[in-house]
């Protein structure tokens, strides 16, 4: 194995030690020794990977945006809908992850993302553009909040209908960013 390759494969342990630990007690419960005791790496290590254990998470969460952008991409989704119900199956997929970070008070990480994401979005620095954009990241989090909230016991299918109602089947996500 590379060195590039002993990286990943410590940061992976890590991130499953991480969750293991997290899964049955708290973040401020949880050592640096305890967690690289778990998985099987040193305390350098850990240290030259990540700042805290918080750190690993708000990685953890980046690269599951990434991953959620690339499964979008991939099925070509353009619509509200199909966008909503491809972000709650991937949660819900990832729904030890999305407890933890609810039950230790950081989905401010999902927040955060949604913000630099859609701001990419901005065409120009006009009122109507930031706010508006802003309105679609806090309401994109609230959805997501009360669903992580409420242990995500709406399955998407359900979630996908509900917004159906709320929203035409076909309105392309472009289209809703730039008729606020």
């Amino acid at each position: 194995m590379n060195n590039q390759e002993k990286n990943t494969y410590s940061k992976d342990e890590l991130l499953k030690a991480t969750i293991s630990l997290l899964s049955t007690k708290g973040l401020k419960d949880v050592s640096i020794s305890e967690l690289t005791s778990r998985a099987n790496v040193s305390r350098a290590t850990f240290y030259r990977n990540f700042n805290s254990i918080e750190d690993i998470l708000i990685r953890h969460h980046y690269f599951l945006a990434n991953d959620l952008e690339i499964r979008c991409k991939r099925k070509n989704v353009s619509t509200i809908a199909d966008f909503f119900y491809e972000l709650t199956k991937h949660q819900l997929e990832n729904k030890t992850f999305y407890t933890i970070l609810y039950k230790e008070n950081l989905l401010y990480v999902i927040l955060e993302t949604i913000l630099t994401r859609i701001k990419s979005h901005l065409i120009d620095d006009s009122n109507i553009e930031k706010y508006g954009l802003n309105f679609i990241s806090f309401g994109l989090f609230g959805f997501i909040y009360t669903w992580i909230k409420d242990d995500m016991n709406i399955s998407p299918e359900e979630l996908l209908e509900l917004i159906k109602k709320h929203y035409s089947a076909n309105t392309n996500i472009n289209d809703m960013f730039l008729k606020f």
